[in-house]
């Protein structure tokens, strides 16, 4: 049994669990400013390694860190049922009843990728960071 449970391991890590091996994402721009209530537009690139796409199925799904702070996918280029890394993924932010001041916020953003030669998907959860600057 312990066999078994190491092999499954060994051969997790050898399918790239690891989403960073395979795809990366990046906010832009990291540092915004607008007033409590108001509205802003964020960048999220990816970037894949060859033979390697992002799916439209399950739906993109971001999420924020911090109570107040909220973030909903606007619009994203497709390529089929995949989904088009040329293009930014833009994402709105909207802060409501958040204090004066800068905030780190953190954000989860939530997408498959598969690997066409090597037939297999995964699921993964990036964590990103903006700074927002709240003025009243």
């Amino acid at each position: 049994m312990l066999l078994q449970i190491s092999l499954l391991i060994i051969t997790m890590m050898s399918l790239g669990i690891d989403s960073g091996k395979f795809v990366s994402t990046t906010v832009v721009p990291t540092s915004i400013s607008l007033a409590s209530g108001g509205a802003r537009v964020l960048n999220v690139k990816f970037k894949t390694v060859d033979g390697v796409h992002v799916n439209l199925r399950p739906p993109l799904v971001v999420e924020s860190l911090m109570k107040g702070v909220s973030f909903v996918v606007k619009s994203f280029g497709k390529s089929g049922n995949y989904l088009d890394t040329s293009k930014p993924v833009e994402i709105e932010c909207r802060a409501k009843n958040i204090s004066a001041g800068v905030h780190k916020v953190g954000l989860t953003f939530g997408y498959t990728y598969c690997s066409d030669k090597e037939e297999w998907c995964r699921m993964a959860n990036d964590t990103l960071a903006v700074e927002i600057n709240i003025k009243k």
